[in-house]
């Protein structure tokens, strides 16, 4: 439940408050037991634009969550036009984000893809798999998952800094955005044991001071008045300040295969937090038939390796055997309007049939997806 009031003070004034609930009650086969928390929050935003090419964009969030603290959260933005075609943007924004109940109370056993199994913090026991273990059910566990506890809220503060331009006549167009987010108490997704027949069992873990920051950017355009394309890139660089601190006064060691001797540790070996990938772009080309409701495009996304696991305790991957290899995944769809109302669709996701069972176990194979769509109109 949510209600927002939108005021127009003057021509160079809008003003935005409002105020929401949520009570979220889950019982299902992959919870232990029914569980419910209640979440209400007020927000208020100002737009003033304070003359032709300035806008100033402040705003706060208060959070009251049943389970923790409340937070108040700033937030402030700011755009300044060049001229018609360009303009620089800036921004701060402070977040609060505590666990959903799939990071707090999920238990589940996945059985295809190997049979992965999914803990929330509050249903992960480490005498659980100390048991399976001497069952012979998992192979070894991992050092993280000593790590497990009660989890703590995210509380972040973002910052951003971005250059926009956009060409009509040349219909082109392009961004380019820098970023850094200091979070503290990271929910971070991450294996804390390998079953016997390879797959990892998985849990969530605060990760106390860790930040991430980067480079994006996009481009689109038209080669031809029926077919437009667009690509972006992502540059990103991630960490954990105790790991990159720890590195920097030499008390990190690591191996470069799981049986090689122990080495110092360097920042160059430093690989970031895991499930992150320093690396990710797309292109994406679309046609549309002349004189035709007929559209068809295709998207290719890559992804460079990422590091998935932690084998010899050192906070981070460093060997080959701890990293996912990168892909690329290309999707295709084919749509058809009908009447300006009815559109059908159809789709190939995963056309190269990457699959990886034991690093990415939620990416399915190629799919076929078929899709009916009705808008209705008052008109």
């Amino acid at each position: 439940m949510e209600q927002q009031n939108d005021w127009e003070i003057n021509k160079n004034i809008q003003f935005i408050a409002g105020a929401g609930y949520n009570q979220q009650v889950v019982e299902t086969m992959r919870y232990r037991d029914a569980q419910n928390q209640h979440i209400t929050y007020v927000f208020s935003q100002a737009e003033i634009k304070v003359n032709k090419k300035w806008t100033i964009v402040p705003g706060l969030r208060y959070d009251a969550n049943s389970a923790y603290d409340s937070r108040l959260s700033p937030k402030f933005s700011t755009l300044y036009k060049i001229n018609g075609y360009s303009g620089f943007t800036a921004s701060y924004g402070g977040g609060f984000k505590a666990p959903d109940f799939r990071q707090l109370y999920l238990s589940y056993a996945n059985p295809a893809a190997q049979g992965y199994r999914i803990f929330g913090a509050n249903e992960f026991s480490i005498q659980n798999m100390e048991n399976e273990l001497l069952s012979g059910s998992i192979a070894q566990i991992l050092p993280e998952a000593y790590h497990i506890t009660t989890l703590s809220p995210e509380i972040s503060h973002g910052f951003n800094m971005g250059y926009n331009y956009r060409d009509p006549k040349q219909k082109l167009s392009w961004e380019a955005n820098l970023f850094y987010n200091d979070i503290q108490n990271l929910i971070n997704y991450l294996p804390v044991a390998i079953q016997s027949n390879g797959s990892f069992v998985f849990s969530y873990k605060n990760t106390k001071r860790a930040f991430t920051s980067g480079l994006e950017c996009n481009v689109s355009g038209n080669i031809r008045k029926n077919i437009s394309w667009s690509a972006g890139y992502q540059f990103l660089f991630t960490g954990e300040q105790a790991v990159i601190s720890a590195i920097r006064d030499e008390k990190v060691f690591g191996r470069n295969s799981p049986t090689g001797s122990a080495q110092i540790m360097k920042l160059s070996d430093y690989s970031g937090l895991l499930g992150r990938s320093p690396h990710m772009a797309n292109v994406k080309f679309e046609y549309t038939f002349p004189e035709s409701d007929w559209s068809a495009n295709v998207r290719a996304i890559y992804r460079s390796r990422w590091g998935v696991v932690d084998l010899d305790g050192n906070g981070f991957a460093n060997m080959d055997e701890e990293f996912a290899p990168g892909f690329v995944n290309v999707n295709m769809s084919v749509q058809k309007t009908f009447k300006k109302m009815y559109t059908l669709q159809l789709a190939v996701n995963n056309l190269l049939n990457h699959m990886d069972e034991v690093n990415a176990p939620n990416m399915a194979g190629t799919s076929v997806m078929a899709t009916f769509i009705c808008q209705f109109s008052n008109q």
